[in-house]
């Protein structure tokens, strides 16, 4: 028997872990013991080795051990939420960039019907590739060159040019789309994305996004609207004080052409 003792029945034991249960009986030839969680027959289970205290250091170690394992498992999920953190936005990234690049079997294909271009100013206009893209500037009317961007941080756009050739500015994002429904939703979306940054935005591009929102119908921030209502109102008032005062001078010219006429 552990421990060269004896044990009494109803009496708590433990086993090497640690646990506490009840004595129940011994077995034969020091076999182990019978014991049960709250001394009920239909819980008795047989340990092999019984302790009238709880043996410590096989707890320390057991608790050790069960304790290093929820530190790695808590370090295992923190790289995992880590991990998920980083993937979100690589993951919007990558889809963003695969449905730009999508855009260049449509071409190939044949499939971009319309066009919604974006000019670094507001200015917005959807409709064809021809009607929207043709480079005015020559005599055979070509489309401007539209070409495929890449920026340092991963995003792709395609931009258009002011000529056929590539060799004027470049004006702005154009969207390839394969409907005029899609055209329209990609400039509304830009829009809106745009006003929503409007502190930034000079009046001349918030002018313009504000034109196309009332147009579409779409929400404009009423902080960005006062914006430009003011600098409208002062922008009357500024021609109205420029208008008197050259009301003002050619009355004065006019005054002194009379004096100036001989009278009879």
């Amino acid at each position: 028997m552990t421990e060269e003792m004896k044990f009494e029945r109803g009496q708590i034991v433990y086993d090497r872990r640690g646990k506490a249960w009840v004595f129940e009986s011994e077995l034969p030839d020091d076999d182990g013991f019978i014991v049960s969680m709250h001394g009920w027959p239909e819980e008795r289970v047989c340990i092999s080795e019984a302790f009238a205290e709880a043996p410590t250091s096989e707890r320390e170690r057991e608790i050790a051990r069960l304790d290093a394992q929820i530190a790695k498992r808590r370090d295992e999920l923190e790289d995992l939420r880590h991990e998920v953190a980083t993937m979100g936005p690589r993951l919007k990234a990558l889809r963003e960039r695969s449905h730009v690049l999508a855009r260049i079997e449509d071409v190939l294909d044949g499939k971009i019907t319309h066009v919604a271009w974006i000019s670094l100013y507001g200015q917005v206009a959807v409709g064809t590739p021809a009607e929207v893209l043709q480079d005015t500037s020559g005599w055979n009317r070509s489309l401007k060159l539209v070409t495929l961007f890449g920026a340092t941080g991963g995003d792709l756009s395609w931009r258009v040019n002011q000529y056929r050739d590539g060799s004027g500015s470049w004006q702005g994002e154009v969207v390839l789309c394969t409907s005029l429904l899609e055209a329209f939703a990609a400039a509304d979306a830009e829009v809106l994305k745009r006003l929503d940054g409007w502190e930034e935005t000079t009046l001349l591009t918030l002018g313009h996004l504000i034109r196309w929102a009332d147009e579409r119908k779409l929400e404009v921030p009423i902080e960005a609207r006062r914006k430009v209502a003011d600098a409208e109102v002062e922008h009357a008032k500024r021609e109205r004080d420029g208008l008197a005062q050259r009301l003002a001078k050619a009355e004065e010219r006019l005054a002194k052409a009379e004096s100036e006429v001989p009278r009879g």
